[in-house]
C-alpha cells in the first residue's frame, strides 16, 4: 500500500510539473508588445512581499508591505495597522528592489552582533519576488549591512508614515 502511494504521489507531481511548464511557455505566434510588458511588470509588482521584523525580549515590531499596502505591528499579539502605499514610495521601493542583487541578500554578513546577547532587537528581513523568498540573515535593528541599507531604511520610513 505505501509502494502503491508513493508511485501515485510521484505521477501526479509529475503530472502537475508537466502542466505548469506548458501553461507559462509562451505560444509561438506571440508577440511581445509594451503593453505586455506593463502588464507584467505591474504584475511583477503586485508579487513582491517584503517584511522588516524586529524583536527582542520586551519589544516587538513588524512591517509588511506588499500590493501597495503597508501592515504595521508593535506588539506580538496586537492587531496590525493597514494602510496604502503612496505611488512615490511605492516607486521608490520597487526602484530599490531592481538596484538590489536578490540572490546575494542571502550571504550578507551582519556588521554587529548586538542582537546575539540581547544588546539590540533582531532583524529578520525577507524579500520574496516571484514566488522566490531571499532572506538576510539576522542583523541588529538600525544597523544592517550596506548593501541593504538603503531598502531597510526605506521600509522603514515607509512604516513611519503609516503611523500618521
Amino acid at each position: 500500500m505505501k509502494t502503491f502511494t508513493i508511485i501515485l504521489f510521484t505521477i501526479i507531481l509529475n503530472t502537475c510539473g508537466t502542466a505548469k511548464t506548458a501553461t507559462t511557455e509562451p505560444s509561438e505566434g506571440a508577440n511581445s508588445t509594451s503593453e505586455e510588458q506593463i502588464e507584467m511588470s505591474k504584475t511583477a509588482q503586485k508579487s513582491i512581499k517584503i517584511e522588516y521584523k524586529a524583536h527582542t525580549r520586551g519589544s516587538f515590531k513588524k512591517i509588511v508591505i506588499e500590493n501597495k499596502t503597508v501592515s504595521v505591528q508593535n506588539v506580538i499579539d496586537g492587531k496590525a495597522e493597514v494602510k496604502t502605499c503612496s505611488d512615490a514610495d511605492w516607486n521608490a521601493l520597487m526602484a530599490l528592489i531592481e538596484k538590489t542583487d536578490l540572490k546575494d541578500i542571502t550571504n550578507l554578513e551582519a556588521p554587529t552582533k548586538a542582537h546575539q546577547y540581547d544588546g539590540a532587537p533582531m532583524v529578520d528581513f525577507t524579500v520574496t519576488k516571484n514566488g522566490e523568498t531571499y532572506t538576510v540573515p539576522g542583523f541588529d535593528a538600525g544597523n544592517p549591512n550596506k548593501a541593504i541599507e538603503p531598502l531597510v531604511t526605506m521600509v522603514l520610513n515607509i512604516a513611519a508614515e503609516t503611523k500618521g
